[in-house]
């Protein structure tokens, strides 16, 4: 899927090379629509609507003026069965997905996507292990830094919070692509104190944004 236009992609490989001419670091640029389809939210708030259900016919004619009578329990369970199919229907439709998905599930979820792309990517396998990988997962507003060990060893921890919120800031401001070229840019300075360029350093990661 495609998110950046042509222009704003050869920016951002601008800003990788750039960054990666001045230390013997690795910077690599990953951006994703979403982190989950978060199926299993929309399957469990049918059911959970739909299993109260009967809780709610015997008590709503008391908490009411309304006043009917208890259906059978075959008609309970069909009308449980039949909520329950039109609500997963309901809560599978994408923006609806979304919404009732918990932010802390959705944080969680775009946190473990961001470790299977640093996997993945085999940024891990890098000879010197001195990778850093800027993740966004659009849907969720969700932003990270991962560092591999040598660097995580070297570089204070809140430096990367520094990064995500100049990220963040530029994003709010509909700029992603400036985002990206600046979080690059602090990651090359912040890898340039630590792991200044060696002979032969070899470019073992793509230099450009990775699109999933």
């Amino acid at each position: 899927m495609t998110f950046f236009s042509t222009q704003d992609k050869a920016k951002i490989s601008q800003a990788l090379t750039r960054a990666e001419e001045k230390t013997s670091g690795e910077i690599i640029a990953v951006v994703t629509g979403q982190s989950d389809d978060y199926r299993f939210i929309a399957l469990l708030w049918a059911a959970l609507i739909a299993l109260a259900i009967p809780m709610v016919l015997v008590f709503l004619p008391q908490l009411t003026s309304w006043s009917f009578r208890f259906q059978p329990q075959e008609n309970i369970y069909l009308i449980q069965l039949v909520s329950f199919a039109l609500l997963s229907a309901f809560f599978q439709w994408h923006p609806i997905r979304l919404i009732t998905t918990p932010s802390f599930i959705k944080k969680k979820r775009a946190h473990r996507y961001a470790m299977e792309q640093f996997i993945s990517q085999e940024m891990h396998h890098t000879s010197h292990r001195k990778g850093v990988l800027i993740f966004v997962s659009i849907s969720e507003h969700y932003i990270e830094v991962i560092a591999d060990q040598k660097v995580y060893q070297k570089v204070d921890k809140d430096v990367w919070k520094d990064v995500v919120s100049a990220m963040r800031e530029k994003i709010q401001q509909n700029k992603p692509t400036q985002g990206f070229v600046n979080a690059i840019g602090i990651c090359g300075t912040v890898l340039q104190q630590h792991f200044p360029p060696e002979e032969n350093t070899k470019n073992e990661l793509p230099n450009h944004l990775i699109e999933l």
